[in-house]
């Protein structure tokens, strides 16, 4: 929302601080803490291990490789600050998906655009 109010100076804060919290908290609080107590504390307080312990440890898992892969592309975003000096475009809002026409009338997929403004009617 910062970036869309032209509020650069604060978009960057947020966005370095959402970068330590999200570095912190996905990448170390949940794998060292959160996983290791669920997978190797659980089976010595609990004797009998039923089959959905398996099968939410196993998601858990999934759900960090997940983060490590949003990480990945979260670096990859500050590496692009750190070199341009500005937070690049919101990658979730391209416009590849939009109509883009010539002066022909003619969009990119060879689709003809109608580009005449409405009339009014009175």
């Amino acid at each position: 929302m910062a970036k869309y109010s032209k509020f650069d100076k604060t978009c960057e804060i947020l966005f370095l601080v959402f970068t330590f919290l999200w570095l912190l908290t996905r990448n170390y609080i949940f794998p060292f803490w959160i996983i290791r107590s669920t997978s190797m504390d659980a089976p010595k307080i609990a004797n009998t291990m039923f089959p959905a312990y398996y099968l939410f440890n196993g998601l858990l898992i999934i759900l960090f490789i997940l983060h490590l892969f949003w990480t990945r592309l979260i670096i990859k975003i500050a590496f692009q600050y750190f070199q341009a000096g500005e937070v690049g475009d919101d990658l979730r809002s391209s416009s590849s998906g939009e109509d883009v026409s010539d002066e022909s009338g003619k969009s990119a997929n060879g689709s003809v655009v109608n580009n005449a403004s409405p009339k009014k009617v009175n």
